[in-house]
């Protein structure tokens, strides 16, 4: 009951001096802000009154221009009463928002204003009086006075509103003063009180010490009894490691699979290429020996074949022509990865603008246009880039409406943020351009929006549209290689809209490979004449 009793009576001395510091604080507060108000219109008097001497100094300025001219009669000497008339006006409406503060104040100032008007009126009139009648008039006006009256009045009021502005600065001196002290009590009353709490709270300190060593006898012997028990439980943990070990192993084994699996899937697309291009090249040279007799025929043996016979020929030489065009296409395929340059900085404008020229003829043939936004500079295979504004812009102007002259506008713009299909976005290029090509052709149903980018995929018969239905593929394949992505939006008989999306910077340059693939053989004279 007297340990209740201590504790109660301890707590309400400390809630005691709590309050009196918080009161305390709050006076200090209140005391700091009325220094720093105080303070600042202390600076507010002084630069009211070095206002006011610039306002009379400009006034002096003014007249300083008008006896020069008075007596000399030349225009330079106006000089500063013109400065000062500029100056003036500014002078007063800063002057009028520091000291319009009460109605007192603003009507010193308003007859101050009303004087400072007079004056430079009447220096306005001598200086006219000067310019029409001459000096002796300006001497007689001058001996009437009326000038030097009117600046008295005017260095008089501003003398009022000076003494004004004194009476405030000693009252705001007293204020600061009589602040100043209050703040020191109350700074001094603190430092007692605060000086109290910490001995108040030794004392309270040492009793808890003893309490604590009392305690702290009692948690050893917990402790104690606490690591049997973890040592019980440490030997269950062990055995659960031991079985998410096994685990993990499990995991790492079948991981070493999926890598090894992902390394011959590599491994195996690599020996496809290969062999699409030794394939290609090997294709090549029966298909020339080809062309070259049946050109031969058709020079040589035309008259002999008959019609029947140069039909036959006709389609001969139409379908070596499609293999042929299919074999180029299949090498431009396969030479995406296997003929890949290192990435360098390319100038899509360049790329674009060339492209065009390129297909100068098939425009005039059609009748189209091409608009070229702004394209960006980025890192890339300057001549995959070629080949891909290359083959969408063929596409746009082949697959135009009937009667429709062909319309393709290429446009780019910049984005912060990845393609969703870009893959692992933890190291990915911090921008990326996406480039749009967009027609007024025929379109397609958007469905076929992921048939139209595989191998030998065609909407439409070969009777309709000539190609080999590789060109798209092979701009998917030249985009991937980029690390972008490509895809399309259509509709039938609106036009498409091609989007693929490219890094402004590559993470590294992949460098160029070289594939395993042997020169065509040239067809020889004897052959030839065979």
């Amino acid at each position: 009951m007297p340990n209740h009793t201590y504790n109660k009576s301890l707590l309400l001395g400390f809630l005691l001096v709590f309050v009196a510091l918080i009161v305390n604080t709050v006076l200090a507060y209140w005391n700091v802000q009325r220094l720093q108000s105080n303070a600042q219109a202390v600076s507010r008097q002084h630069f009211v009154m070095g206002e006011l001497q610039q306002l009379y100094n400009i006034l002096l300025n003014a007249e300083t221009g008008q006896r020069g001219y008075l007596i000399t009669g030349q225009q330079s000497f106006l000089q500063p009463y013109q400065k000062a008339s500029m100056e003036l006006q500014e002078k007063l409406r800063t002057v009028d928002k520091l000291v319009s503060t009460t109605p007192e104040r603003q009507k010193l100032f308003g007859e101050l204003e009303t004087s400072v008007a007079n004056r430079m009126e009447l220096i306005s009139k001598s200086i006219n009086l000067r310019e029409k009648d001459g000096i002796e008039a300006v001497s007689n006006w001058i001996s009437a006075g009326e000038g030097k009256r009117a600046m008295d009045q005017v260095r008089s009021q501003i003398s009022a509103i000076e003494a004004k502005e004194r009476e405030v600065l000693e009252q705001r001196a007293a204020e600061s003063r009589v602040s100043y002290w209050t703040a020191l009590i109350t700074g001094l009353i603190s430092s007692a009180l605060g000086l109290g709490l910490v001995i108040s709270g030794f004392v309270l300190v040492s009793r808890d010490m003893a309490q604590r060593q009392q305690l702290s006898e009692a948690l050893q012997k917990s402790k104690e009894k606490l690591e049997d028990r973890v040592r019980a439980r440490t030997m269950e943990i062990e055995a659960s490691n031991n079985a998410l070990r096994d685990e993990i192993d499990i995991r790492t084994k079948a991981e070493t699979t999926a890598m090894q699996a992902a390394q011959e899937l590599q491994r195996s697309n690599r020996e496809l290429e290969q062999f699409a291009s030794v394939a290609s090249h090997d294709l090549q040279e029966p298909l020339r020996k080809i062309q070259a007799f049946g050109d031969r025929l058709q020079l040589h043996c035309n008259e002999q074949l008959g019609e029947r016979g140069i039909d036959y020929l006709q389609r001969i030489l139409v379908s070596a022509a499609r293999m042929r065009k299919l074999i180029d296409d299949l090498l431009t395929y396969s030479r995406v990865a296997s003929k890949a340059q290192p990435f360098t900085a390319v100038d899509l404008n360049d790329v674009a603008e060339e492209v065009v020229g390129d297909l100068e003829g098939r425009l005039q043939d059609v009748g189209g246009v091409v608009e070229l936004g702004k394209l960006p500079h980025l890192e890339a295979d300057p001549m995959q880039m070629r080949q891909l504004f290359l083959n969408l812009i063929a596409n746009a102007l082949k697959f135009h409406r009937p009667g429709v002259p062909p319309v393709v506008k290429v446009t780019a713009q910049t984005i912060a943020t990845p393609p969703k299909s870009s893959g692992d976005t933890s190291a990915a290029p911090a921008a990326y351009c996406e480039i749009t090509v967009q027609d007024n052709g025929i379109g397609f149903e958007q469905v076929y929006v992921d048939r139209i980018f595989e191998l030998f995929q065609r909407l439409h018969g070969r009777d309709e549209y000539q190609g080999t239905g590789m060109g798209l593929a092979i701009c998917r394949k030249i985009v991937e290689r980029h690390a972008g992505t490509i895809t399309a939006q259509s509709e039938p008989g609106q036009g498409s809209c091609f989007i693929f999306t490219l890094p402004i910077q590559q993470r590294a340059a992949l460098p160029a490979t070289t594939a395993v693939t042997r020169p065509a053989n040239p067809i020889s004279n004897q052959e030839l004449r065979a």
